[in-house]
């Protein structure tokens, strides 16, 4: 479940922090825009098919299904730089191409999380983490891998926090 932290997430990590887990999403998240872009290219290739000719509209659908699959590239590219990192301190989500995001949760805030498996989460093994009080703020992460290990290394980290602290 961990691996080799790129670079440039280091500079997120406080110089005493301890890395111990990190992970990407579930590749299930890249499954609504590959569908979105094979459905696209179908199109554009029935409608090839079907018309006699090179027409505007079949220009059209060739340029909606570029895009789609442009869109379906740019969610895997962005799928491949987002991290999740859990230290010996707290959780992090870092996200983002263009801007990065960084969104972090203390460790004993972990305590108070929710977690969700849907069917399709259940048959491709990933799942959904609400994290914190149930309010706007409140951070949800979806296509988690490995979800019942991971809520165990989370509860085990967040109590484990908890001790060291009164300690």
């Amino acid at each position: 479940m961990s691996h080799d932290l790129p670079a440039s997430v280091y500079r997120y990590l406080t110089p005493d922090e301890v890395n111990v887990i990190s992970l990407h999403q579930h590749p299930g998240v890249l499954i609504p825009p590959l569908a979105t872009a094979s459905g696209g290219l179908l199109a554009a290739i029935t409608a090839s098919v079907v018309s006699n000719g090179i027409g505007i509209p079949e220009l059209v659908v060739w340029i909606l299904a570029g895009l789609l699959i442009l869109r379906f590239i740019w969610a895997a590219y962005n799928w491949s730089l987002q991290e999740m990192v859990i230290t010996d301190r707290r959780f992090l989500l870092i996200s983002g191409i263009m801007n990065r995001r960084v969104a972090s949760t203390e460790l004993p805030d972990l305590k108070k999380r929710t977690f969700e498996r849907s069917f399709a989460g259940r048959i491709l093994g990933y799942g959904t983490y609400r994290i914190g009080p149930d309010a706007p703020g409140q951070l949800v992460i979806n296509y988690i891998p490995y979800p019942e290990q991971l809520d165990l290394e989370l509860t085990s980290l967040a109590y484990k926090h908890e001790k060291n602290k009164s300690d």
